[in-house]
């Protein structure tokens, strides 16, 4: 599992939960998922948002940089796991962000690149980046090699 954190303005703590390829957690996943977070002394259960796409805790204003820690068992029957999590800042809650960013305080660091519109051009497109990257992984293998080599020395 992957998770975010998000704390916003309104003194919401939101708990995003993603599988293992960074995709949201179907809601019948998610609806198993339980958890609380804790902010000090105080604690907070984390319950399924109304839109079933995060969990959420009204843990009120904090003083930033604001600590706090998420206990979640992921199903009924395993373990729990605990997340820290620092905010600096307020996140910009991404279910109020109209830049369609994946998650709050998060910034792609992904060239965007225009798709084609043909079939044939996508199939060019996809032979470039797949001779780059087989170059790529070549130059690393020989510099990999080179470095065993001189560590032999």
């Amino acid at each position: 599992h992957h998770l975010e954190g998000t704390y916003t303005s309104d003194g919401r703590f939101r708990l995003h939960l993603y599988d293992d390829y960074s995709r949201p957690l179907p809601i019948d996943k998610m609806k198993q998922a339980k958890g609380r977070v804790e902010t000090g002394t105080r604690v907070f259960p984390l319950v399924p948002a109304a839109n079933g796409k995060s969990l959420e805790a009204d843990i009120g204003e904090l003083p930033l940089p604001a600590s706090m820690t998420a206990t979640i068992a992921f199903a009924s029957n395993s373990p729990e796991y605990r997340f820290d999590f620092t905010f600096p800042e307020l996140s910009q809650d991404p279910a109020r962000d109209a830049s369609g960013a994946a998650a709050a305080g998060v910034e792609s660091t992904l060239t965007p690149i225009e798709i084609p519109q043909s079939p044939r051009e996508i199939l060019v497109l996809l032979s470039a980046r797949n001779r780059h990257i087989v170059s790529r992984w070549r130059s690393m293998r020989t510099l990999e090699s080179c470095l065993r080599r001189d560590a032999r020395w």
